[in-house]
């Protein structure tokens, strides 16, 4: 069977002849564009370098007006794309390595049970201490103690320590059962002492 012929279309601009197919031209209403891609793109780009700071504020003025639809397109994209979003966040902490060290420090203050959480998984890896806990773990703690130190009984008012009842240089676990919220005196107090040894309160 013969291949069909594909008709020769000649660009407006470079006066080459290619294909005219979609592969080598733009189309709009049915209709290839007068000019080829290569020189469309090349057309586009020389308009946006002659014409920076008035196309970018078109195009912030755009996403000013439209900034949910923009915003809405752009989460739907990167759900459907995880790929783009990773490459696009590694490259992002490559170029920009001392703004996301202070995003973390500011996450990390607004966020008091996670820093604990991750300091504890520091100081287990480096004791080797077997069990964990969560952020959530320490929620329930705080509920449960009505916000008061499990040794003294102070009001915490927000300002506590996770403790080891057993401590981990005593073979305790970092389990949540083996945990409870202390203000910092007391837990500088028993250090790594038994309950028994420091005798301020039994478990």
């Amino acid at each position: 069977m013969d291949t069909p012929i594909v008709p020769q279309k000649c660009c407006s601009k470079c006066k080459q002849e290619f294909p005219a197919t979609t592969e080598y031209f733009y189309a709009s209403h049915g209709k290839l564009d007068s000019a080829c891609k290569s020189c469309r793109c090349l057309k586009q780009h020389e308009r946006h370098s002659n014409n920076r700071e008035v196309l970018n504020q078109q195009s912030q003025k755009r996403h000013a007006a439209n900034r949910e639809r923009d915003n809405a397109r752009n989460r739907e994209y990167l759900i459907e794309h995880p790929e783009v979003k990773r490459r696009a966040e590694k490259n992002y902490r490559r170029n920009h390595p001392d703004r996301c060290v202070e995003s973390n420090k500011r996450w990390l203050q607004k966020q008091p049970n996670k820093r604990r959480e991750y300091d504890q998984r520091r100081r287990i890896r480096e004791s080797d201490a077997r069990g964990s806990f969560t952020a959530k773990d320490v929620e329930i703690l705080l509920r449960s103690q009505k916000d008061l130190c499990w040794w003294c009984g102070k009001q915490l008012a927000g300002k506590y320590h996770v403790d080891h009842r057993i401590p981990l240089s005593r073979g305790g676990s970092n389990n949540p059962e083996n945990l409870c919220i202390s203000c910092a005196s007391c837990n500088h107090s028993k250090s790594d002492k038994l309950p028994s040894e420091w005798s301020d309160r039994l478990l």
